[in-house]
């Protein structure tokens, strides 16, 4: 696969399975929450705006500028186009430097702008991209927010229900590590693979957390999720088993916009 290929499965491969992915809500601890879930299978277009980073601490501050990414922009996978039609900034954050590609897709041609120039990918090299091929495995499906918070409390904001709460941090850990090791983010795989053991060491490094989940109050669509969890360094044993994001704080954002509205992109 080409450079410019691999840059284009990097934020496609985020919404692989947007339209058929579907969380589990059978064991969830909120019917909010629960029903959200239920919904991701429903969300064939919006417009997105998601950030996944860590960062250094020093006691309660934050030392070091994020490692992570970015990914905004709008994108659709309904039907009668044979990619996804989306236009995609996917911003790699590693400290005071960042890195843009953007991948733009009419349904028909898929280009990748990088430095100010845009290039058309061929189509070999995007046979595995094609509208439907998800399993409902990968992408936002996997994120079952419902097993996330603990001690939830839900308050009401106008037609939306506004559910907080403490952090699972192991089961929160292992959806985002899925969902950023698609990304190419250093360390995901180890959150995603996280073991028993993995997870009970996990629970006890956490410092502080929180977490706040809007969704709709009517259609249970997501709209916006904000996570921060607080680790402590740990012991050697624990940076081996659980990667270089121990001592660091982590932080996720997502917001959903304009959900199921057509989206229309012109080639660059």
């Amino acid at each position: 696969m080409t450079r410019r290929a691999a840059a284009v499965a990097l934020v496609i491969a985020a919404f692989g399975s947007a339209a058929g992915a579907c969380g589990d809500d059978g064991a969830a601890e909120n019917d909010a929450l629960s029903a959200t879930d239920g919904t991701l299978d429903d969300i064939t277009s919006a417009a997105i705006d998601m950030e996944f980073a860590a960062h250094a601490m020093e006691g309660d501050e934050e030392s070091t500028g994020p490692v992570g990414f970015r990914l905004s922009g709008p994108f659709s996978f309904e039907e009668g186009g044979t990619y996804p039609v989306l236009r995609l900034e996917y911003t790699r954050l590693a400290g005071a430097d960042e890195e843009l590609v953007v991948v733009t897709s009419t349904g028909e041609k898929v280009f990748v702008q990088r430095d100010g120039r845009a290039d058309e990918v061929d189509a070999s090299d995007l046979s595995g991209l094609r509208l439907g091929d998800g399993d409902g495995g990968s992408g936002l499906g996997q994120l079952e927010l419902a097993e996330w918070v603990e001690n939830p409390k839900t308050a009401r904001d106008g037609d939306a229900d506004v559910v907080t709460g403490e952090v699972d941090v192991a089961a929160a850990f292992a959806d985002i590590g899925a969902l950023a090791s698609e990304l190419g983010v250093a360390d995901a795989e180890r959150l995603r693979d996280l073991d028993e053991a993995d997870r009970e060491r996990l629970r006890k490094l956490v410092r502080d957390s929180e977490v706040t989940v809007t969704t709709g109050r009517d259609d249970r669509m997501l709209r916006s999720l904000d996570l921060r969890v607080d680790l402590a360094a740990g012991s050697e044993d624990d940076r081996r088993a659980l990667g270089s994001l121990l001592g660091a704080r982590i932080r996720m954002t997502l917001a959903l916009d304009d959900v199921n509205e057509p989206v229309a992109v012109a080639e660059p």
